[in-house]
């Protein structure tokens, strides 16, 4: 660690006249150096405030790379917004953390690790059914998955070659008598970078999405009829020093519906996702939108990917209001995969390759963009809940 410091400031609206994507933005320039070690948003959202143990030329010449990478003429290409709420909510984020944790409903354990209890965690659970409700109708099977995958699945399924910052690796200490002797008997166990020196090679890494292991399930299969499946994992992504209340963890509940099948039903299974989202806009009474967006992709390919996805539209984000300053975060997406994992595991349907898609919900995401809407008005919400669950009973999964 540098014994200087250096901080800069930088205005969201100067981001955004840019054309470049803000959460984008805080990723990339939390995975472009390790001495990076804060990224947050300041007065009201519309600053984010960077940390940096260096001098602040190092920290500007850093920056200046980062833009650089992240700006393009494939970047200016507008999103579309396929549904739009407009308006704003009265609770600020960083209000609602405060009463949570005041409350003792979230418990920080640092660095993007929390629990929760209390009507928080009913909330959560609550939202979760609503989804699982609309499933149903879908005749979804549903699946569960460990939480580690094989380094070998990893690469196999795109994500070491799109997202390799965000994966979290796992590995034990070294076999051996001695040498796990050796580190049970060291002063300095709980040192991080002490412990690497103890470690094996890392075979599995942390799931970032709750999907990941149903394509590697599927490897190999001939389908006679398309397939869905309801997963519920909890999964991890390095935001290194971007952490934002319950908007951005390191860890977090994930829901997904999928689809596995031929490329004549995937309009329909997405008109009934944007539509489940629309309901539970409408129902709910939130403020926010649905719009096209892309993943955050490492910042050297970020251009490349990112004008392939917009231009076809195979990533939706629905957005949710966050208090009076327009700010929103991405609580579910649409994804839309074509045959890039069928092609990838072998999985066919109607003698083709098969095309899969998925609808996902980042679960504490939602809760906080609820919260933000009511604060902690648990009545209101409850019944708001209640009127969801009607609408989805009677409508099911609209096709």
């Amino acid at each position: 660690m540098s014994d200087v410091t250096a901080e800069r400031r930088i205005a969201v609206s100067e981001v955004e006249t840019a054309r470049i994507d803000v959460d984008h933005l805080i990723n990339a320039i939390c995975s472009a150096s390790a001495q990076v070690t804060q990224v947050s948003f300041e007065r009201d959202r519309s600053e984010i405030k960077v940390r940096y143990d260096g001098s602040e030329a190092e920290l500007d010449e850093l920056l200046a790379r980062v833009r650089k990478m992240a700006v393009g003429s494939e970047l200016a290409y507008p999103p579309r917004v396929v549904f739009d709420r407009p308006g704003l909510s009265p609770h600020s984020p960083d209000t609602i953390w405060h009463q949570l944790t005041e409350n003792e409903w979230v418990h920080d354990f640092g660095s993007g690790h929390v629990g929760c209890s209390g009507p928080l965690l009913a909330l959560m659970e609550r939202l979760d059914e609503l989804i699982v409700q609309a499933s149903r109708a879908l005749g979804a099977a549903p699946l569960h998955f460990p939480s580690t995958v094989p380094v070998e699945l990893l690469e196999r399924s795109g994500v070491l070659e799109h997202y390799p910052q965000e994966v979290f690796f796992v590995a034990p200490l070294s076999r051996g008598i001695d040498q796990i002797e050796a580190y049970r008997c060291a002063p300095d166990r709980a040192d991080g970078r002490r412990l690497s020196l103890h470690l094996e090679s890392a075979h599995h890494g942390l799931k970032t999405s709750a999907c990941c292991m149903i394509y590697p399930m599927l490897a190999g299969k001939r389908l006679a009829a398309p397939r869905h499946f309801t997963v519920h994992g909890q999964c991890s992504r390095h935001e290194s020093g971007a952490l934002d209340t319950l908007a951005r963890l390191s860890e977090f509940r994930m829901r997904e519906v999928v689809y596995v099948g031929d490329a004549a039903y995937l309009p329909a299974f997405e008109r009934g996702a944007i539509a489940l989202l629309e309901a539970l806009f409408a129902a709910l009474d939130l403020r926010g939108c649905i719009m096209t967006a892309s993943d955050p992709f490492f910042i050297s390919k970020y251009e490349q990917y990112r004008f392939f996805q917009m231009l076809g539209g195979d990533k939706l984000e629905a957005r949710i209001a966050l208090g009076e300053t327009g700010a929103t975060t991405a609580f579910a997406s649409f994804n839309r995969h074509r045959d890039f994992f069928s092609r990838r595991y072998d999985i066919m349907c109607a003698d083709a390759p098969a095309v899969t898609a998925c609808i996902g919900f980042g679960l504490e995401r939602f809760c906080l963009g609820l919260l933000c809407r009511y604060g902690l008005d648990w009545t209101t919400i409850d019944e708001r809940i209640g009127q969801a669950a009607d609408r989805l009973n009677h409508d099911g999964w609209t096709r």
